[in-house]
């Protein structure tokens, strides 16, 4: 779980980074500034693949139709199971209006 984070925060300054490259540069960007701002956008894109293709249990990226995750939990892939019905105990019904 923790290299998951820690793509997704990678992510996050690789978007931060581009957007204030991007906003230098302006609209009409000299050579220099669009090496730069390509730079930024590629980063930008590999940092968005690993975010995405890193597994949440062993941070890791494999296909989802291996069992390669070493996290012992019986899950295929980087799918999160999740039961949206199941409440905690002492939880009520949520109001509807």
């Amino acid at each position: 779980m923790e290299d998951k984070v820690a793509a997704i925060y990678e992510l996050r300054e690789a978007a931060e980074q581009h957007a204030r490259i991007e906003a230098k540069v302006g609209d009409k960007p000299k050579g220099t500034d669009r090496d730069r701002l390509l730079d930024a956008r590629i980063e930008l894109e590999h940092k968005t693949q690993r975010a995405i293709e890193s597994c949440v249990y062993c941070g890791r990226s494999h296909t989802d139709n291996d069992d390669e995750c070493d996290s012992g939990n019986g899950s295929k892939g980087n799918v999160i199971p999740v039961d949206f019905n199941q409440r905690g105990k002492g939880q009520e019904e949520p109001p509807t209006e």
